[in-house]
């Protein structure tokens, strides 16, 4: 990409570009290594939904940074739903801290802000296999599974706000336990699964939280997402995820 030369007055830390036909905010943002957030506060005046070939506009240079969080590069394949689960969190958190990203116009070498990871605490040395009292057993971890989730089928005139308000779940939630449904093109006589809210954990599905643990091996321990971890323990917030603390790990099988 081409820079103007002309005397365009641009904050310190930032240079000129020309913009171009067919430039998009997210395009020249990712191929400037720089984020959407850090274009528009150099360029205030600016219209992004607006702007004509040949503007002239300001590039931010200086390092990103994310304000108590971590500068994440979008790979292949990567969407704010997957992200979320990987960072244990909301995709509501994610958008918070990338209020200009576009959550279904993720483009490959972008760059957003995603949470800071705990540091990991090393495991002592053990002679034994961590998990292995609580490995859990797969026909009974699927057996709890159905017990809390209920299937409906899509009605006719029926869409997928309708359906997040029936059973009072997030988009998230809908996404996960559905991920083979095409969610803006739902059809009358599809059917699809919903949790179960009135789930409640046994004594038998408790776990305290041993060094080193986090969301994340946690939940692979016990063969669920971060997500389904996090929804099992609806009063917890991910940050309480401490070592000691007692946590959810498995419901009750009806």
């Amino acid at each position: 990409m081409e820079l103007s030369t002309a005397a365009v007055r641009c904050p310190q830390g930032s240079l000129r570009y020309v913009w171009k036909a067919g430039d998009t905010l997210q395009k020249v943002a990712t191929a400037f290594q720089t984020t959407v957030g850090a274009m528009i506060s150099v360029n205030p005046d600016i219209d992004f939904s607006t702007v004509r070939p040949d503007t002239q506009i300001c590039i931010p240079t200086r390092r990103l940074t994310c304000p108590d969080a971590d500068l994440y590069v979008i790979k292949k394949g990567d969407t704010l739903w997957d992200l979320a689960r990987e960072y244990g969190v909301s995709v509501n958190t994610l958008m918070d801290l990338n209020p200009y990203v576009e959550p279904t116009r993720l483009a490959i070498g972008q760059y957003i802000c995603v949470p800071k990871r705990e540091p990991v605490e090393p495991n002592p040395p053990s002679d034994t296999c961590p998990f292995v009292n609580d490995v859990p057993d797969c026909a009974s971890l699927r057996a709890a599974e159905r017990a809390c989730t209920g299937t409906d089928t899509v009605q006719c005139g029926q869409t997928l706000y309708d359906i997040l308000q029936k059973y009072g779940i997030s988009f998230q939630e809908f996404a996960e336990f559905n991920p083979r449904l095409v969610l803006n093109a739902l059809l009358p006589g599809q059917r699809y699964v919903y949790p179960l809210k009135a789930c409640a954990c046994s004594g038998s599905g408790k776990y305290i939280i041993q060094p080193g643990d986090t969301i994340s091996s946690i939940a692979s321990a016990f063969g669920i997402t971060s997500s389904e971890l996090l929804r099992r323990n609806p009063a917890m917030r991910p940050g309480d995820f401490v070592r000691g603390a007692e946590i959810c790990v498995s419901y009750p099988i009806s």
